[in-house]
Order: structure tokens, then sequence, then C-alpha cells
């Protein structure tokens, strides 16, 4: 899954040591498989806990990761933090900016 996670989202792991640090093995997987599109039931398998403690986890990782903005979606926010395209080619930053 770390191979994958890094093909997908190249400087990944640098981007979350250098945001925070004190991140646990599990939140650090809870972000590979959420750069990867996997979360809910299946998260919940492929990690070992429920899916209200992965559900739990995405929230508390949104707003930890994105310094407590209003973003909901935890791959958005992942992308940001390693400065890589999200939908449609663009970078998260600039998809949030609105255009004229």
């Amino acid at each position: 899954m770390d191979d994958i996670a890094g093909k997908i989202c190249p400087g990944l792991d640098d981007a979350l040591t250098a945001r925070d640090q004190h991140l646990t093995r599990m939140e650090r997987r809870v972000c590979k498989l959420a750069v990867l599109g996997i979360k809910g039931s299946v998260a919940e398998t492929l990690i070992g806990t429920s899916r209200q403690n992965v559900s739990r986890m995405h929230s508390r990782l949104c707003r930890r990761l994105s310094g407590d903005k209003d973003e909901k979606e935890l791959r958005k926010v992942l992308l940001e933090l390693a400065e890589q395209p999200c939908e449609g080619g663009e970078t998260a930053a600039q998809a949030g900016v609105e255009k004229p």
C-alpha cells in the first residue's frame, strides 16, 4: 500500500512529517488509504478497526492537517499538502479558487 500511495501522491510521507510529526502509524495508514480513495468498510477491514473509528480519524486528520480549515475531504487535504493535482488536473489549492 505504501508503494502505491507513494506513486499516486509523491511526497506524501515528507508532507505528513513536515505538517505533524506526531501522526501514529494508523493515522498514516488512513491517510494513504484516503489518497487511494479507499474509505468506509474497506478501510475498516484493511486497518483492522471499526468503521466509526476510521470516520473519526478522517475528521480529526482533516482538522489537524488542514490547519483547522473547514475542509471535509481528507484526500483533498492530503493532495494539497503534497502539492499534487486533484480531479481535473489542477492542484487542490487551485480547485478551491473561484474562477471568473
